[in-house]
């Protein structure tokens, strides 16, 4: 356990690029309890904060007024697996690593854009297709020099999508750093279990975690 935290701690200060090829279960399994214990008790310290302050600053819930088992799907299976394509899939040199990232920054903007639903999917198979037979990728020496600004600018990205679930006002602006490092934690967190053991893993994690908040809110919350 200490030797996890200390691996957490090297990477979260001073990140490199490393290539990992032994799987190790039980630092696996270590990982993600402690993924949990650092969510867990960053939440609460926030709203802890968030229960003392008296500026404007709200969750925005009505994303979940009407929660369903298709909701459900998209924030326990979908969601994650799309968000660890576009933020973490790229923290690996690889060619499915580019590919999964770009499939997921197409399909985004193509959602975005509120494209049919077959075009959104249509339109980056064909270009991932086409990079993927094409070995068309970034370069490994772009990992070697600038690791640790992609890491971060990954995980700095990812915190501030979630803004949305706030209700945006000048307040929520303004401590949107204090808001949103939970989200970075989360992010860079989930990288390390994406480099340490593969993107698979990170995904099934990212799942977890939103299974577990899915639940918190249906069960307890709602």
């Amino acid at each position: 356990m200490n030797r996890t935290i200390y691996t957490l701690y090297l990477f979260f200060i001073k990140p490199k690029y490393e290539v990992h090829t032994t799987f190790n279960a039980i630092q696996l399994i270590y990982t993600i309890f402690l993924f949990l214990s650092i969510r867990i008790l960053l939440i609460a310290l926030l709203y802890l904060f968030l229960s003392c302050t008296t500026f404007d600053i709200q969750n925005d819930s009505s994303f979940f007024d009407d929660f369903n088992y298709l909701l459900f799907l998209k924030v326990v299976i979908i969601g994650p697996v799309l968000e660890e394509f576009l933020f973490r899939s790229i923290l690996r040199f690889g060619r499915f690593s580019f590919a999964a990232f770009l499939f997921a920054l197409l399909y985004t903007t193509a959602d975005f854009m509120e494209i049919k639903s077959y075009i959104r999917i249509f339109i980056p198979l064909l270009f991932v297709y086409v990079f993927y037979v094409k070995n068309i990728r970034i370069p490994e020496g772009f990992y070697l020099k600038y690791y640790p600004v992609l890491l971060y600018s990954s995980a700095v990205l990812f915190a501030y999508v979630h803004l949305w679930t706030f209700n945006i006002t000048f307040h929520v602006l303004l401590f949107s750093p204090l808001l949103l490092f939970p989200k970075f934690v989360s992010g860079m967190l989930f990288s390390f279990i994406r480099i340490r053991f593969g993107l698979l893993y990170s995904i099934i994690t990212h799942s977890l975690n939103n299974l577990i908040a899915a639940l918190i809110y249906i069960y307890v919350i709602k």
